[in-house]
């Protein structure tokens, strides 16, 4: 890996701080998956499923329990074998290859997900996302694209980033709407869920007990939508033929 540009706070990884206009090697940094890159912090997945992270640090957003900046790649120790990692202005997120994430960093407008505004410099949980694809992170915002094509969303929503209908900011995610108003588009459902039955596509995002008349097992509220305990999405009523 190479870098090169601003190096103020190490972020070319090369062990200085000195700004360079030609490529430089990253130190001690091989098997290289994927980057990203933050303001001033950056970030690699190894093809081993480890991350390591340089740069600037003042809020955490390397995640190596310090704020202290790292001129070369320090080890991250994520609870999950990561598969994607994405950077914003002083967070990052990574996705395991099991679905679930992790952020850590600046947590300012509940970018992190975890449910609070509180900073880590450890990796920390997003609440409620169990079966993501892609990662994707904004300035203070952070979202994810699920298995069954919706998108969940939490951080800073001043501007309607989130695309809830709000401009709520939101400390753990939500759904984002689609163009028809709703957050579920058309897929197959569970075999568990509707047998012999008609479906509505209806979302009841705060009536867990309506989900579990809806779901063949009981259902629990998760990032403000309700889910059938199997861990597909309450997003559906099922109706008498």
């Amino acid at each position: 890996v190479q870098c090169w540009g601003r190096n103020d706070a190490g972020q070319l990884g090369d062990g200085s701080t000195t700004g360079r206009n030609v490529p430089n090697g990253v130190v001690g940094l091989s098997s290289v998956s994927s980057l990203t890159a933050g303001t001033r912090h950056t970030c690699a997945v190894l093809s081993n499923g480890t991350v390591r992270c340089w740069g600037a640090n003042g809020f955490g957003q390397l995640g190596d329990q310090t704020l202290i900046q790292k001129r070369i790649p320090t080890a991250i120790a994520t609870t999950n074998v990561v598969q994607q990692l994405t950077a914003g202005d002083v967070h990052t997120c990574a996705l395991g290859t099991n679905g679930r994430a992790e952020c850590w960093g600046s947590n300012s407008e509940g970018q992190l997900g975890d449910g609070t505004s509180l900073q880590r410099t450890l990796p920390a949980e997003v609440l409620g996302l169990v079966d993501g694809t892609n990662l994707s992170a904004g300035a203070t915002s952070s979202c994810s694209v699920l298995t069954s094509r919706q998108i969940l969303c939490w951080g800073d929503n001043t501007y309607g980033q989130l695309g809830d209908g709000t401009t709520n900011s939101r400390t753990s995610a939500v759904f984002t709407q689609t163009i028809e108003g709703r957050s579920s588009p058309t897929f197959s459902l569970p075999p568990s869920i509707c047998s012999g039955q008609r479906v509505d596509f209806t979302t009841d995002s705060q009536n867990c007990g309506a989900c579990e008349q809806r779901c063949a097992q009981n259902a629990s509220c998760i990032a403000s939508e309700c889910r059938c305990n199997d861990g597909s999405i309450c997003a559906w009523s099922c109706l008498s033929s």
